[in-house]
């Protein structure tokens, strides 16, 4: 009897003691794109509050690659115990529809919690004349041959998806021409290589526009916005057209449903607080929640919308 209760001492002791050992493992948000970004400064503005109302070591690493696909693939391989999450955007439910190669699918990964919106901008080379998008439209519907707009990202990124709907809702003829990332096309639309590009709004972009050196044609919402000040919103010229970027949390698939409200909780009460506003802000983007359901809603908007262009337009990634 003695050994039977023995054996029981050291199974309820050990109870508590694998507890405190799952709780001290670090959760890692991974970033699977290079730092710099606005992954990384939703990532990096999440960081601390999250490490303070979850009661763990939060490590942001990067995994770059592919276009997102690397880090992505990771976490979606990943064990389902909510220690691993991705920090991405909406390429991250594009590359897949677009590409037959990223390590994963769609249904390889959850919804946890939006974090951030940055709307999209609509930008012209300063030797074209419009300076709305509606003058844009007049314009390019004029030329003989498609203008040329380029992508940070490549194939099947959203800008080149958003400039994809747009040339549809428009009715016009673009020519797209892809990039790496966002500096080289930067410097292409400033240089006159390419004539457009859509995009979310930085720092670098607004000392072009400031310089004269390119024209903010538009906002990509159906209304006026803070965030980009003194720009018209595309809606005016095409009604309904709305293009941002979301910035948010997903787990691989199986993750417990309870750790996946408990990290979106806390998600929840960082955006409340004026420190992870601020830096939001300051980066360009609009802190924004979405819990795990109507971020699986948006997702499943998103996938019929950009399905629709990518099949239209026989967009994929060779």
């Amino acid at each position: 009897m003695r050994t039977r209760f023995l054996k029981a001492l050291l199974v309820a002791l050990a109870l508590p003691l694998a507890a405190a050992v799952q709780d001290s493992t670090p959760i890692r948000i991974i970033v699977p794109t290079p730092p710099g970004g606005t992954n990384d400064g939703v990532a990096r503005a999440l960081q601390a509050p999250l490490q303070r109302l979850l009661g763990r070591t939060v490590i942001v690493e990067y995994k770059p690659g592919a276009a997102g696909s690397v880090g992505s693939a990771f976490v979606a391989r990943s064990k389902p115990d909510g220690n691993t999450l991705l920090l991405n955007n909406n390429a991250v439910f594009i590359n897949p529809l677009v590409s037959r190669t990223t390590g994963y699918e769609t249904r390889d990964l959850v919804p946890v919690a939006v974090a951030a919106v940055s709307p999209m901008v609509l930008i012209g080379s300063a030797d074209i004349p419009p300076v709305d998008t509606k003058g844009l439209i007049d314009y390019a519907a004029k030329q003989a041959q498609p203008l040329a707009y380029g992508s940070a990202g490549g194939v099947g990124s959203l800008g080149h998806l958003a400039m994809e709907g747009f040339a549809r809702a428009a009715g016009i003829k673009l020519l797209h021409v892809p990039y790496v990332g966002g500096g080289p096309v930067q410097m292409a639309v400033s240089t006159g290589e390419v004539k457009l590009v859509m995009t979310s709004l930085n720092a670098a972009l607004k000392g072009q526009v400031e310089a004269g050196r390119i024209r903010l044609l538009g906002v990509a919402a159906a209304k006026a916005t803070p965030l980009v000040p003194g720009a018209r919103p595309i809606g005016e010229a095409l009604p309904g057209f709305e293009v941002d970027a979301w910035f948010g949390l997903l787990a691989p698939a199986q993750t417990p449903l309870a750790a996946v409200q408990r990290i979106a909780a806390a998600v929840g009460q960082a955006l409340e607080t004026a420190e992870v506003r601020d830096q939001l802000l300051a980066i360009g983007s609009q802190p924004t929640f979405l819990g795990p359901e109507p971020f699986q809603r948006r997702v499943d908007q998103e996938a019929q919308r950009w399905g629709e262009i990518v099949r239209e337009q026989r967009i994929q990634k060779e």
